[in-house]
């Protein structure tokens, strides 16, 4: 399961259900393997076609659009949230990044429940989700309130990339670089360009928005990685954004349960 989460409502979840997994059977039959790799690129322009419109009439014969979805069966519901209107999350939309930065990150990071766990998901593998969403609220309104208490902190790995024979070997090599870096943020500023934070070959560069680092604890990220050496680095930053999505997405369930077809909404998480 992947990096969006939608609300969608349907005339009847389980029958638009059965018609994809039709259309997904008998496209596999129409393409007969010829839908992937070396074998896709041996047919002609024309062979390729002629199975795309079979796919395309055998769609509409389910009464599906030619992507196998049943779109007239369902409206997609996204919203401003009443709270905080200018934010990424809406109602109806939440935005589960796995970068440093995403919300599943930063609450695993804290030991709290991810989205995943706020509405209760133990199959990853599946894309459209009808969650309980009494207890989803439950949840939700527990892991705001935990997020409160645990301080404005974040922290991340930070690895030796591209290590080569031109890493510094000493401190004024090191800083030599950082110099180089500030120097051209200068000449990019200078050409009206806005500053960023990046990394490159050469390291990690905040010289748009410094943090505040607290601690610099050695280990190994089995995170991601199978035992990857790393510093992690514990820095000062407000939760302010992440405690703002989870209410939205508390909005999102209240949402849900105010309307009177409840049982006729779900999640659909991309892959």
């Amino acid at each position: 399961m992947g990096l969006d989460i939608y609300l969608y409502r349907y005339d009847d979840l389980e029958k638009s259900k059965k018609l994809q997994e039709e259309f997904q059977r008998r496209e596999k039959e129409i393409w007969d393997g010829y839908d992937d790799g070396e074998k896709y690129d041996s047919l002609t322009d024309d062979q390729k076609k002629e199975y795309r419109t079979k796919v395309k009439e055998m769609a509409a014969s389910l009464g599906l659009d030619e992507w196998g979805d049943d779109a007239d069966a369902k409206e997609q519901v996204e919203m401003d949230s009443k709270l905080f209107p200018k934010h990424m999350f809406k109602i109806g939309y939440f935005r589960s990044s796995y970068n440093e930065g995403g919300i599943e990150r930063i609450l695993k990071n804290f030991g709290l429940p991810t989205l995943y766990d706020i509405f209760e998901i133990t199959d990853k593998h599946q894309y459209q989700i009808k969650p309980d969403w009494e207890q989803a609220l439950n949840n939700v309104v527990s892991t705001i309130f935990k997020l409160g208490a645990k301080g404005n902190y974040r922290v991340r790995p930070l690895y030796i990339h591209n290590y080569n024979d031109n890493h510094p070997k000493n401190p004024k090599e090191a800083l030599d670089i950082f110099l180089s870096e500030l120097e051209s943020k200068k000449e990019s500023e200078e050409k009206g360009h806005e500053p960023y934070n990046y990394s490159n070959g050469k390291g990690e560069f905040n010289l748009a928005e410094p943090e505040k680092v607290l601690a610099y604890i050695p280990g190994e990220n089995r995170y991601i990685f199978n035992d990857r050496p790393c510093m992690f680095v514990v820095t000062e930053s407000s939760n302010e954004w992440y405690i703002q999505a989870l209410e939205i997405v508390k909005e999102t369930i209240e949402y849900v349960l105010k309307q009177e077809n409840k049982e006729q909404y779900c999640l659909h998480w991309s892959s």
